[in-house]
């Protein structure tokens, strides 16, 4: 058993965080802030009660967010009790208006309503599914999360073949976090306030296009390097690029994997040229609308293979891509 009794835990979606372990590091750092189950619900008032609903929020350290694991040796069966007031648990609520709703409840009145069976997903990243054991229920339902937006409801529903991230649960130890985060070797290539996106990553789109909000189309909005590296392309070019530059990075985030950072539709000639060391944060350009582009912005790639890149790079090179957004949370899409 990797989960040991009466320790205390923080309970995160998986499908907040994924599996990846540069993102996992980064909320353990207090970097990256997931949703988490907690028991405020949409209004975040205070207090315990009978049948107070579970949702998930951002994570904030509370000890509404913290569940205390206690093993019944009755019955063997686990109980997630508050650790705010051990009284309460995690609870099956059973009431004919909303049944199936997670809440809390006191576990003394209510021992069948509380009874967890943890299943292992995978012991060595603390992944877990939670499934309810009221005898009349089936013992078919699963605590599921309605999503990974602040204020989603919290249920026990029926298992999910295709295996849903949402019924998936990271129990993340309350000691596991570190208040002291490490300086990371990359940075963001625009500079706060801009942090707002037109339209973010997918299977059709490779990287993320960050606009110039706040300010208009008449000011130049710096772009930075992500990470020390080597300029593998620097081009004025009329394609679809627009004026573009490409970094390499070597395996900047350790899982073996050779990295390249791309950065599209520049304002002007870039100023850095193929072969140049760049620094991390170092300017190599401005924010612009050259290439095939609608308005101005910065299309950013995160792109991956499993040798170096050459010098120069070719465009088709990688091998695949990483969302942007694993290491840099603060974009928006607008």
């Amino acid at each position: 058993m990797a989960y040991p009794a009466n320790k205390t835990y923080y309970l995160i979606p998986l499908g907040a965080v994924g599996t990846n372990d540069t993102a996992r590091n980064e909320v353990l750092y207090k970097i990256r802030k997931p949703v988490a189950l907690n028991i405020r619900g949409i209004t975040r008032q205070a207090g315990f009660f009978n049948g107070r609903n579970v949702n998930v929020w951002q994570i904030d350290y509370s000890s509404d967010m913290r569940w205390k694991l206690s093993l019944n040796p009755g019955d063997g069966f686990a109980r997630f009790l508050c650790a705010g007031n051990t009284v309460y648990g995690l609870d099956y609520y059973y009431g004919s208006d909303n049944p199936g709703k997670c809440g809390i409840y006191k576990v003394a009145d209510n021992i069948e309503d509380s009874k967890i069976n943890l299943i292992t997903i995978n012991a060595n990243k603390d992944l877990y599914k939670l499934q309810c054991y009221r005898n009349d229920t089936g013992n078919d339902l699963y605590l599921t999360a309605g999503g990974v937006y602040e204020g989603a409801d919290v249920f026990w529903t029926g298992y999910d073949e295709a295996g849903s991230d949402m019924q998936t649960w990271w129990l993340v130890p309350e000691d596991a976090f570190i208040d002291t985060a490490p300086q990371p070797d990359y940075t963001y290539p625009t500079r706060e306030p801009v942090r707002w996106l037109s339209r973010g990553y997918s299977a059709y789109h490779n990287g993320i296009d960050i606009l110039d909000t706040p300010y208009d189309d008449s000011t130049d909005v710096p772009v930075y390097a992500f990470a020390d590296g080597i300029v593998t392309y620097s081009a004025s070019t009329g394609g679809d690029e627009g004026n573009t530059v490409r970094i390499k990075h070597g395996q900047l985030f350790g899982d073996g994997r050779y990295i390249e950072t791309r950065y599209l539709h520049l304002r002007y000639r870039p100023v850095v040229n193929t072969g140049d060391y760049v620094s991390k944060g170092q300017f190599i350009g401005y924010m612009g609308n050259t290439g095939n582009s609608t308005g101005t912005h910065l299309h950013f790639e995160i792109a991956y293979k499993s040798t170096d890149f050459a010098v120069p790079s070719g465009y088709y090179e990688a091998e695949g891509y990483y969302d942007p957004l694993i290491y840099l949370p603060e974009y928006r899409v607008l």
